[in-house]
């Protein structure tokens, strides 16, 4: 009995994560609502919305895609933004 317990001890970690409000920097934070704000600016919420639900299933190709694309990504951002994305 005493080794299940280790074991289950051991095991109740294993999958646990970051809560939300320790994932984002206060420089992450203010990335979002920059790019928030030009969303909103442009009138683009709607189409901004359901362009990122859709590819809510195609995360993986969506992060090689950016990752094939950071040389030019990086022409109109900062090299660090990019990172933080």
């Amino acid at each position: 009995m005493e080794q299940w317990d280790k074991v289950r001890a051991e095991l109740s970690h294993a999958f646990s994560t970051k809560s939300g409000a320790e994932a984002f920097t206060i420089e992450d934070l203010a990335l979002l609502e920059r790019v928030a704000d030009a969303v909103v600016k442009r009138g683009m919420t709607a189409p901004a919305t359901v362009f990122l639900e859709s590819l809510g299933p195609m995360n993986f190709l969506g992060s090689q895609a950016l990752y094939f694309l950071t040389p030019i990504v990086e022409w109109a951002f900062n090299a660090k933004e990019v990172e933080q994305v």
